[in-house]
């Protein structure tokens, strides 16, 4: 996926750094820059940034690219707690 992530832990006041990559490296478990890996019992909620600024070339300004229906339709079809916020998706953790 080509949108920033970021991570926020239940047991920390604030949320991890931006991050280009997050997985899971075994199942329960998530991993990425500055985060990882941390079983998904721990973590609050994940933010995916909607938009991404596509660097064109030197001269020409970044572009816009809205990622926010194909993020949306695969939340959807794996049945994700989420919600639309203003710059990101936020994905809740469901306890099992």
């Amino acid at each position: 996926m080509p949108s920033d992530v970021r991570v926020k832990l239940i047991d920390e006041k604030k949320e991890r750094e931006w991050a280009q990559v997050i997985f899971a490296p075994v199942d329960g478990y998530i991993e990425g820059g500055g985060t990882g890996p941390v079983p998904m019992r721990e973590v609050e909620w994940i933010d995916i940034k909607r938009i991404e600024m596509k660097h064109i070339g030197r001269l020409v300004p970044n572009r816009p690219v809205d990622h926010t229906e194909m993020i949306q339709a695969a939340l959807e079809k794996n049945g994700a707690n989420f919600k639309v916020l203003e710059d990101v998706i936020r994905i809740y953790h469901q306890k099992s």
